[in-house]
């Protein structure tokens, strides 16, 4: 087990049954091509950010406006939730950063996402499930994760959110 251990703060929602985890430095890659400059650059002149909410526009000028640490490792990981080991979810665990503009972004992208978007609270984690096919949005002051199961029902959605809402709290 690579994280998950105590004390990682937000990598500590990574789960010690995973079978697989990965560590992503995607800043480090980003910073390392310039690609992350280059993005705000093409918009910027293509004037993509036109017509485009202030809140959006204020991310593509400066990505720390999303809430989410991008300067942190983002991490993924595979668990496997049957005896047949054929169930599982695969998760993405980042570091929030500032839990009040990711709210923000969150407020206004979910009206957009249609009906099938279904928003809760429970306890201090906010969740949005995506829809059956689409997996799950989950986070609190420390961590944003997004779940999505191998297989697509009710029942597998259910146990996901109790998985991430576990997850947050070791977080």
């Amino acid at each position: 087990m690579l994280v998950g251990c105590g004390g990682n703060g937000y990598a500590d929602a990574v789960s010690q049954n995973a079978i697989i985890v990965a560590r992503v430095n995607g800043y480090q890659l980003f910073e390392k091509s310039k690609a992350l400059q280059d993005l705000v650059n093409v918009t910027k002149q293509q004037g993509l950010t036109e017509g485009m909410p202030q809140t959006l526009t204020s991310v593509v000028n400066d990505p720390e406006n999303l809430g989410i640490d991008y300067t942190a490792p983002v991490y993924a990981y595979v668990e496997l939730t049957d005896l047949e080991k054929t169930d599982g979810y695969v998760v993405c665990v980042a570091k929030v950063a500032d839990k009040v503009k990711l709210d923000n972004i969150i407020n206004m992208v979910t009206p957009l996402m249609g009906n099938n978007c279904i928003k809760s609270t429970v306890d201090d984690a906010t969740f949005i499930e995506l829809g059956l096919n689409d997996g799950i949005i989950a986070y609190n002051n420390t961590a944003i994760l997004l779940g999505v199961a191998n297989r697509h029902n009710s029942a597998n959605n259910f146990m996901l959110k109790q998985h991430l809402s576990d997850a947050l709290k070791r977080a």
